[in-house]
């Protein structure tokens, strides 16, 4: 199996690379909306993560710089350099424990409560406007985040906390590696932010939910690992060799991920959980994103 030999990379490169824009111009369309959605959500003081496990008593505050002071520069630039541009300091693999600091006690906020909120005023007239909407969302995203993730910390005890901070370094590659794959094909384009932002809001979601520790899934590890292996390879088929490799890195990263997670939640989870059953729930996860990117792939 891929996943446990890890040897992702040797696909034939025979595979025909279809046209970027004649097979994914569905999901521009889609993207395009998700953008214009992220327009209606209200931006509070957008901060983000992560600080080394033994340091990371507190998260460090983080702010979003306003848009139009960059948009000039946006297209030059890779999606990753923009997001960064737009914030004071960007998020690390390199800093676990820092996602960013709330506005008052974690305990304060439901599971994603402040994902549902009135609308804000969002230019739409061009697509650095839209782009910049789409990265306020995924802060906004971002701060739910750190809210549910300092109300989990606390509640653990020195080793859970250091094996939480374990996990989060390792989500945090695998988001960052993943979310260049999905923008990559875009590189260069004025959308690429947009695919960007919307990759990072979509899997700081499904963390945040992974932390809020939901229900199992009715499938085996067995049976789910192979779902998995399935999509992946089959993904790989239609891929051109570029992209293969971007792919290949980000679900080695996903790997690593999933074997820190769920050996956090066997240990100090409140649930009784055994570590298959959490890579069952997580295999299942990402059986469904490869198998959207795929579809995508063969319209």
């Amino acid at each position: 199996m891929v996943w446990q030999n890890r040897q992702n990379s040797s696909q034939a490169d025979g595979f025909l690379n279809r046209n970027v824009w004649l097979n994914y111009f569905p999901k521009l369309v889609a993207l395009a909306m998700l953008g214009l959605a992220a327009c209606t959500a209200t931006v509070e003081t957008p901060q983000a993560s992560v600080d080394e496990p033994s340091q990371a008593e507190d998260r460090t505050q983080q702010t979003t710089a306003t848009a139009s002071s960059a948009s000039a520069a946006r297209d030059d630039k890779t999606p990753k350099e923009v997001i960064e541009d737009q914030l004071e300091s960007a998020v690390t693999p390199d800093n676990p424990d820092m996602v960013s600091q709330s506005n008052g006690s974690a305990s304060d906020h439901s599971p994603l409560s402040n994902l549902d909120t009135p609308p804000v005023e969002c230019d739409l007239t061009t697509q650095a406007a839209i782009n910049s909407c789409a990265q306020e969302d995924y802060a906004q995203a971002d701060a739910q985040l750190n809210r549910v993730y300092q109300a989990l910390k606390s509640a653990q005890s020195e080793s859970g906390r250091q094996a939480l901070g374990t996990a989060e370094v390792a989500w945090l590659r695998f988001r960052d590696l993943d979310c260049a794959f999905e923008s990559n094909q875009f590189t260069g384009g004025s959308m690429a932010p947009l695919v960007y932002s919307n990759c990072l809001r979509e899997l700081t979601i499904v963390r945040t939910q992974e932390l809020q520790q939901p229900a199992l899934p009715d499938i085996s590890y067995k049976v789910a690992d192979g779902q998995l292996n399935q999509t992946y390879q089959a993904l790989m088929g239609v891929l051109p060799l570029e992209r293969r490799n971007t792919l290949t890195e980000a679900q080695l990263a996903w790997l690593e991920y999933r074997d820190r997670n769920c050996a956090f939640e066997a240990l100090y989870s409140d649930q009784v959980i055994e570590e298959t059953q959490c890579m069952a729930r997580m295999s299942a996860i990402r059986a469904a994103q490869l198998k959207a990117d795929l579809q995508q792939n063969d319209l």
